[in-house]
């Protein structure tokens, strides 16, 4: 069975989960944000010109804005409490 996780309104799969951060320097970024890495996926887009099928491979990331540094860092906290509770 598929274990599912709520990361800000989004509900993913715990096992396509890569890694969690907050960026904690000011000079490179946002503070405020959670980014999650997902696993790569893999998938078979069709090219017209070649008349067949190419495997593409897609890195995925979900960025979540919050209001302050503390307040993301705060949910990241309880994401990777829920997210280790799952993978138990």
């Amino acid at each position: 069975m598929k274990k599912l996780i709520d990361l800000g309104n989004n509900i993913v799969e715990v096992d396509k989960i890569l890694g969690m951060s907050v960026n904690g320097y000011i000079d490179a970024g946002p503070t405020n944000c959670i980014t999650i890495t997902f696993k790569t996926r893999k998938e078979y887009i069709y090219n017209p010109n070649l008349d067949n099928y190419e495997m593409e491979e897609f890195n995925d990331v979900l960025n979540i804005e919050f209001s302050n540094f503390e307040t993301a860092q705060a949910y990241l906290n309880e994401f990777m409490e829920e997210w280790e509770a799952m993978l138990e």
